[in-house]
């Protein structure tokens, strides 16, 4: 792993972990648990920023049929997608234990390659170390006996909005060639758009009202939090890859689930501690995996 690789990881790894922290805090300490309403004015910061900028031209080019194509294949795809993905995960941090959604979301890692494995190949070494984070997964999120249904299934379907959204983006990363910032600039709009769509439908007013017992500091801090994320997001996975990219959300779900069980006091099983061990060391072992395969070819190569 790269050293630009390592500080990526570093940096999306902090953010993501505060942004967590934070909207949970938003959601249930201080009960502003308008999950959309607080999308659509988080994204509206991130928008800010580029308002006074021109739009650039999409790619290079300025021939409007690849500007429509990668559009409508790419990224009005990404940001319906990462608005799927935000809404539901959000919705489940209403609902559920911070650590029982991190260890739900670290089948990501598995969806994710299954996805994007026409794109990247799929080995059998790979296979049975996905296999393993999965397994991990499984393990770990039914030692929990309490759950709420609405916040399974709304955990669930983030999971496979957020497996699929990190392979599109690392295809129109991959065959545009954008940066972070410009990619930011097309698909958070589409994120907008497509969370306000339903917002009148099913949160109206409601937002609005409850917004001068939160204060507009707090949801600025926030929609500022966002934007650096949403950044490093991309970055990330510009750098390393889908599944390096998921793979490291596992690692970041383990800091936050020790975290919470430190100084939160939140009460952990020997199962789940299993099942995030299995989890972790298949982490450890993906890593690795070029060099595993290097190491089982060997005695094959000497054979022959």
């Amino acid at each position: 792993m790269t050293p630009l690789i390592r500080t990526a990881v570093a940096i999306w790894i902090s953010l993501s972990g505060g942004m967590i922290i934070f909207n949970k805090w938003i959601f249930t300490t201080k009960g502003f648990a308008f999950i959309m309403g607080t999308n659509i004015l988080r994204f509206t910061t991130n928008l800010l920023p580029e308002a006074e900028t021109p739009l650039p031209d999409l790619a290079g080019t300025k021939v409007t049929g690849l500007q429509r194509r990668i559009w409508t294949t790419a990224i009005v795809p990404i940001g319906c997608l990462y608005s799927v993905s935000l809404v539901l995960s959000n919705a489940a941090y209403v609902h559920l234990s911070v650590y029982l959604v991190q260890m739900i979301k670290a089948s990501i890692p598995v969806l994710a390659h299954l996805i994007s494995c026409h794109l990247q190949g799929l080995n059998a070494i790979t296979a049975i170390i996905l296999l393993m984070v999965g397994s991990g997964c499984i393990i770990a999120s039914t030692g929990q006996m309490r759950y709420n249904v609405l916040g399974l299934a709304c955990q669930s379907g983030a999971v496979v909005a957020e497996a699929s959204r990190l392979v599109v983006i690392q295809v129109l990363l991959k065959d545009i060639k954008l940066n972070p910032l410009l990619s930011l600039y097309y698909y958070a709009p589409v994120c907008l758009a497509a969370i306000a769509f339903e917002f009148p439908f099913l949160e109206g007013s409601g937002p609005f009202r409850a917004l001068p017992s939160l204060g507009w500091p707090i949801l600025l801090a926030n929609g500022l939090l966002s934007f650096a994320l949403n950044v490093a997001s991309v970055l990330l996975i510009r750098s390393s890859g889908s599944v390096v990219s998921s793979l490291s959300g596992v690692l970041k779900d383990i800091i936050l689930i020790f975290l919470s069980v430190t100084f939160l006091g939140s009460a952990v099983s020997p199962q789940q501690i299993l099942g995030y061990g299995l989890a972790l060391l298949g982490l450890i072992l993906f890593k690795e995996r070029a060099r595993l395969c290097r190491w089982m070819e060997t005695p094959r190569s000497r054979s022959g």
